[in-house]
């Protein structure tokens, strides 16, 4: 039965085909040669129980076509003779096919049930929390789980074959205590806590339990074990044998008196301090009533600790007088608080005992010595009110002059230009914060002298002297550039604007303002640059458009003088490029029309890449960008060199899955790389792809992106390694680059 079911669809169809075929030729040949009808019909159940097997109900299509063919047959080559024979057979093969039909879906539904059934049981087996194996009555493993594998430290392919004493095994193993063996001595559940040992040696303590693993017949041919990690457990009973034993020593060992007390009022335990307190032993002590040792007023009145604590407080703190044993009394702060089961039900106090004695002798104490101080204080009130008096005069003017000193400083340091005071020696005696923070000198560097001459370059000091006398002698001079020098060494350009400090009508120094010209410096000379660039562009431009309107004539007159042949055609095809050149030309000047027009400024690279490459489809590649918050000074078209760069790789990458964009910071500048991991650049053209004419202009937009970058004095360079990307290296010299968060 499994082999017919086993057969694969197209060779049940291939089979059913020639069964039906067989029971056709049948019917003519028995109908017809031997003119019989009776004998031949039983083959034809065979192909009508396999559909029906098969198909199902779809089967039973077999049986009336069957049918249809014994009853045509007939009808043909015997007539009606005998052919209500036919119907009664053609009636008993769709009988059978239907039966048939139904009992094989029933036993497909049954199988399907035990299918689930044992799916459902496997998947339990396997996502159970504990771990599990089968073990059969000779100490082989028939089935673990994942969790036991993991438990035990071990993979599937080495516990496959082994003995279970020999994967995770404990103390009971080969003992009578062992699981196995108590199960097939007719123990129905075993239950054991013990330490098993993992494959690395490791001890896990866990809870056993094992159950007979029965045949069909309700044999016991095995077990069924469950282990169940208690390490946790074990590690919170131990920390809870930890605490206990903690708190017993801190109760011992506590600096107050302390006991335990229950409903009854009898005292359960004491410590050491709560004895000495007391002035009792423990074997006198034991067995008493709390009102028995160390009793107080409050004993035997709704005032009681422990009747309040039964009353529904939850802490009790009095301060009384207890008596010892022998009678003389001590002040105590007692404090109560509820001593619970573990089930949370109040089943007594805890009571702590603060001896409290020396505290009262020092309130004594310190009242007697409070009187004394307060007639003390009486004599000084007069003194205090007259000196009070002169105290709040001196503090108005006092407040007059910082209110004025503070809005003069205030107003000084809010200026974003460096205020500063020489004296006639040129030594800084005054200036604003933005001032150290310009020069990169600290206000302990003012303190220990710094001349104002030092920090202008060597060039400039002696005309800064000259001018600085002419200050002092009245001159009004106006803004005078200079090129000032940081402490690092670094310079920048100035102007300053000052004037003569006149203290009893002589100049004793200059008082002045200074003004960073950086980015004014910047913006004339990218100004400058970019214009030069801009004719030097123009005119390329121009003489391309030139040249090819030229060419383009010459061939225009060439072509009056031939006729219309093959290399009339050639000539019209030289003329259609030279078009193509003028076009490539007038777009080229369209695009960088606006370059070096615009002064440069502050741009965010990682802005600038994002909108270059959007013109392009790099769905393909992968992109690593790590700018931070990098700006760097540059053209207004800067975005149009990330363009061009990753416009490369789309191109002429080729084998390039991937583009990043990353920077590294070195003493002389910050250097900003672009690479691919594509096929690279041959080391003889790394160079030739910026100029502008290489290969019919195939490196225009390397060309131009190289003069953009240096409007702002960057520099571009390709340093990848052939057969391993392209790789584009533009440094950033210092001071056209930061990182705003910094500032």
């Amino acid at each position: 039965m499994r082999i017919i079911a086993s057969v694969k669809e197209n060779q049940k169809t291939i089979v059913m085909a020639v069964l039906i075929a067989f029971g056709c030729f049948l019917t003519v040949y028995f109908h017809l040669i031997l003119g019989i009808c009776t004998i031949f019909t039983h083959f034809m159940y065979i192909p009508i129980i396999l559909a029906s097997f098969w198909w199902k109900r779809k089967g039973i299509v077999v049986a009336v076509f069957l049918t249809g063919v014994l009853i045509i047959g007939h009808k043909i080559y015997s007539g009606n003779v005998g052919i209500d024979e036919d119907y009664l057979r053609g009636f008993s093969f769709i009988l059978v096919s239907t039966v048939v039909a139904f009992l094989s879906e029933r036993v497909a539904r049954e199988e399907k049930m035990v299918r689930d059934s044992h799916a459902e049981l496997d998947q339990i087996f396997q996502t159970a929390a504990d771990g599990m194996r089968v073990v059969d009555k000779n100490f082989n493993m028939l089935r673990t789980n994942e969790t036991f594998l993991k438990l035990a430290g071990i993979s599937r392919d080495k516990a496959a074959g082994r003995k279970c004493y020999e994967v995770f095994p404990g103390p009971l193993c080969h003992t009578p205590g062992c699981s196995l063996t108590r199960i097939l001595g007719g123990e129905k559940y075993v239950e054991d806590e013990v330490e098993k040992e993992r494959a690395d040696g490791k001890k896990i303590p866990c809870i056993v339990t094992a159950t007979p693993f029965r045949e069909s017949g309700g044999d016991v041919i095995g077990i069924v074990e469950d282990f169940k990690d208690i390490t946790e457990r074990k590690l919170a009973e131990d920390e809870i044998k930890f605490n206990h034993a903690e708190l017993d020593q801190i109760f011992r060992t506590a600096a107050d008196g302390m006991r335990v007390i229950d409903k009854e009022f009898n005292i359960l335990r004491m410590n050491e301090t709560f004895l000495e307190l007391a002035g009792i032993s423990r074997d006198k002590a034991s067995g008493s009533k709390c009102y028995e040792v160390f009793p107080g007023s409050h004993c035997h009145t709704p005032d009681c600790c422990l009747a309040r604590i039964l009353g529904g407080e939850e802490n009790v703190e009095d301060e009384v007088e207890k008596e010892c044993a022998d009678g003389k009394r001590i002040p105590c702060i007692v404090t109560a608080t509820p001593f619970r089961d573990s089930g949370g039900d109040v089943i007594g106090i805890v009571e702590d005992f603060k001896d409290i004695t020396n505290r009262k002798l020092t309130e004594e104490e310190l009242i007697r010595k409070n009187e004394e101080l307060h007639a003390a204080y009486e004599q000084l009130t007069a003194t205090e009110e007259t000196l009070r008096q002169k105290y709040d005069e001196l503090s108005k003017t006092e407040r007059e002059l910082r209110q004025s000193e503070n809005k003069y400083h205030g107003l000084v340091e809010l200026l974003p230009q460096t205020l500063f005071e020489l004296d006639e020696k040129g030594t800084i005696t005054t200036v604003n914060r933005i001032a150290l923070k310009s020069f990169g000198y600290t206000q302990e560097d003012l303190t220990k002298g710094v001349n104002g001459f030092q920090m202008l370059v060597s060039e400039d000091r002696n005309r800064a002297r000259e001018n600085t006398q002419r200050i002092l002698n009245g001159e009004i001079l106006g803004g005078i550039e200079y090129r000032a020098m940081r402490k690092d060494g670094s310079t920048f350009p100035i102007i300053i604007y000052s004037d003569a400090i006149i203290q009893d009508m002589r100049p004793v120094g200059i008082r002045g303002v200074l003004v960073d010209i950086t980015e004014r410096k910047r913006a004339e000379d990218a100004f400058n640059r970019a214009s030069r660039k801009l004719n030097m562009l123009n005119s390329i431009a121009f003489t391309d458009i030139q040249n090819a309107v030229f060419s383009l004539s010459g061939y225009f007159e060439l072509e009056k003088l031939l006729p219309l042949d093959e290399k009339m055609l050639q000539f019209i095809d030289i003329q259609i490029g030279i078009v193509q050149t003028i076009t490539e030309s007038l777009k080229f000047v369209n695009n960088y029309e606006n370059l070096g027009l615009k002064p440069p400024a502050w741009q965010s690279v990682q802005e600038s890449f994002v909108f270059g490459i959007s013109h392009l489809d790099i769905s393909k590649l992968s992109r690593k960008l790590n700018v931070k918050e990098l700006e760097i000074y540059a053209d207004p078209l800067l975005e149009n060199v990330f363009f061009t760069l990753a416009e490369n790789v789309v191109l002429h990458g080729e084998t390039a899955t991937e583009i990043a964009l990353w920077y590294r910071e070195t003493p002389e500048g910050l250097t900003l790389v672009f690479e691919d991991n594509g096929m690279g650049i041959p080391e003889d053209m790394k160079e030739k792809i910026f100029i502008r004419t290489y290969e019919k202009k195939k490196g225009i937009g390397l060309f131009l992106a190289r003069e953009i970058l240096e409007i702002t004095s960057m520099t571009i360079k390709e340093c990848g390694e052939p057969g391993k990307g392209a790789r584009f290296e533009i440094f950033i010299p210092k001071g056209t680059y930061r990182f705003p968060s910094e500032q």
